[in-house]
């Protein structure tokens, strides 16, 4: 499966959805107003509360179809590459794991995917996933940069650190090194005043609102509620801000802001369904059907499906018994060199170049290999610093 910027932040919405509602993320879609609002009030109150939920298995399904523009043929001149053919690909993900936040300082899970692309080139991907103690661990042939196949070696990555990671294409380093750490992203520490100033935020700009009543209805085994419901897009983006204020820069930043706000403009419609247990309150079920604007995006729908169960069961989450860190496996690829001394190592400075001059890429590198000489006039070119002899 080949992921793009605009099907990742896709995912990362229906993931927003799906953890405000029911995983613990705390943006109170159901405070006020919506019947039934008992029920659905006291949902918002456990799923926001790491004691009341503190872990719970899950499993589900992604679904979606996008367009991928490609070229046939070789050597092609820049007019004739420019005339793309588009194909519509569609891709199917399966997952399961359990999630404990029993410890805020030491959340706990397990997270398994299974990926078929079956568009043009498409690879199956088989991922898995545990965390614990600040440490993350990926099984799978994603984890090494390796398309061909399965590998049975866990990476190992420490989320505490900051850099210190392979450069992007590495062995997938751009994207294992701005892995969230799951403490952070887990467990949600909200305060009773930010709680209840989030729900008047919520109140004044309901994104999501309830569009039908079912009946009661079992999801593995419990006795649920049974909702439908609508995203509302511009009510979202007035909240976040909102949210932004109570909470602060930090946890909700002007990056993911604009991040939103560009997915936004590509987003239709979002509606879905949930199921919620008529005991406990706890989210059972959730259903999420995007429906994309085909002049705005690659993505055309997107589909999400995911149930909850074992809820505060005491899950043991185990550390993989082989595992490599990312610099173990970087200096089995590059032996003769350390991953520090590769990442900080510069190109040989070409002749004829002023002493003071540090930056220099590839075009420029090649460009004085090839020419013993470089007029003024290139170096000036090459060197906006440079001021002449």
């Amino acid at each position: 499966m080949r992921y793009h910027q605009g099907s990742a932040t896709m995912i990362g919405l229906a993931v927003v959805v799906l953890v405000a509602v029911g995983a613990g993320g705390g943006y109170y879609y159901y405070t006020q107003n919506i019947a039934p609002k008992r029920v659905l009030a006291d949902t918002v109150s456990t799923v926001t509360d790491a004691e009341k939920l503190r872990s719970f298995r899950y499993e589900g399904s992604v679904e979606g179809t996008y367009d991928v523009s490609f070229s046939n043929g070789e050597g092609q001149t820049n007019s004739e590459q420019s005339e793309q053919t588009q194909e519509a690909q569609t891709f199917s993900t399966s997952f399961d794991g359990v999630l404990d936040r029993t410890d805020s300082d030491n959340v706990e899970g397990k997270l398994n995917v299974q990926s078929e692309n079956a568009g043009q080139g498409g690879q199956p991907t088989n991922m898995k996933v545990r965390f614990m103690e600040n440490m993350l661990y990926v099984s799978g042939a994603q984890a090494f940069g390796n398309q061909s196949g399965e590998q049975k070696q866990w990476l190992e990555v420490d989320t505490t650190k900051e850099g210190g990671q392979p450069s992007e294409g590495a062995f997938g380093g751009s994207q294992l090194q701005t892995m969230p750490n799951p403490n952070e992203t887990l467990h949600f520490d909200i305060s009773e005043s930010e709680r209840k100033e989030l729900q008047t935020a919520f109140r004044e700009n309901q994104f999501v609102t309830i569009t039908d009543t079912y009946g009661s209805q079992e999801i593995k085994g419990v006795s649920s509620h049974h909702y439908g419901y609508s995203f509302q897009k511009q009510a979202y983006l007035s909240f976040l801000k909102e949210a932004q204020s109570i909470l602060g820069n930090e946890q909700i930043t002007d990056k993911q802001i604009s991040a939103n706000e560009q997915f936004v403009q590509k987003l239709d419609t979002l509606t879905g369904e949930l199921w919620v247990a008529e005991d406990s309150k706890y989210l059972t079920k959730l259903t999420a059907d995007m429906k994309m604007n085909s002049e705005k995006s690659t993505m055309s729908d997107l589909s999400l499906s995911m149930t909850m169960s074992e809820h505060n069961t005491d899950f043991t989450v185990q550390k993989p018994e082989s595992t490599q860190s990312l610099e173990e496996v970087f200096q089995g690829v590059f032996p003769d060199a350390s991953q520090e001394s590769l990442q900080q190592e510069s190109a040989p400075k070409p002749e004829n170049v002023p002493e003071n001059f540090e930056n220099f890429d590839q075009e420029t590198l090649q460009s004085s290999n090839n020419n013993s000489e470089l007029s003024e006039e290139k170096k000036k070119q090459l060197f906006p610093e440079y001021q002449g002899n």
